[in-house]
């Protein structure tokens, strides 16, 4: 893998995908951040086998490839940088050399195919929702959440139901912390 990207482009990136990898984990890979680089852009995905993010950004892509680096010290060289082009090359052995300006950096990764695998998703009926309407619904039902440090993480989330009723959508979001609903 030999790619060059904006610096810029390369720190919303990576703001995306930041919370999603974890510190410590079962499977090493998981603290991982997968770096695709094919055609004329470089994907960025992170997951906890939960939740998966995917975030693509257009690079000049010299070779194609993929590998996984530990996410932790790739934000911190990257939030550091210089305000130029990053340059990622793939060295032997998993070794990614970072280069910015006159810093340069190699992280040790892992192999792109040790990253979990996940099937592509396809939808065969979409519809769009306003932000502001998608945002006033959670607001609304996030109070009930149970929150992580509780335990029982099952009740983490919000139960949303999309159906159709007479050509229209109606979304609606359910949430429980045992007591409220």
């Amino acid at each position: 893998m030999n790619v060059t990207i904006q610096r810029d482009d390369m720190l919303r990136m990576i703001g995306r995908v930041k919370g999603i990898p974890l510190k410590s984990a079962n499977m090493p890979v998981l603290s991982h951040v997968r770096l695709t680089a094919s055609g004329q852009e470089l994907i960025l995905t992170a997951t906890d086998l939960d939740l998966i993010l995917r975030v693509k950004g257009a690079a000049q892509v010299f070779d194609s490839g993929d590998i996984a680096v530990p996410a932790e010290p790739l934000f911190r060289i990257i939030r550091n940088a210089p305000d130029e082009q990053v340059s990622f090359e793939e060295k032997d052995r998993h070794r990614l050399k970072i280069a910015c300006g006159s810093a340069k950096f190699e992280i040790l990764g892992l192999s792109g195919e040790d990253f979990p695998s996940f099937p592509e998703l396809t939808f065969d009926k979409r519809f769009s929702v306003p932000s502001k309407t998608m945002a006033a619904m959670l607001e609304k039902t996030m109070f009930a959440a149970f929150r992580k440090e509780n335990g029982m993480p099952h009740l983490t989330g919000v139960f949303m139901e999309v159906r159709g009723v007479d050509g229209k959508v109606i979304i609606s979001m359910e949430d429980t912390d045992c007591h409220r609903l």
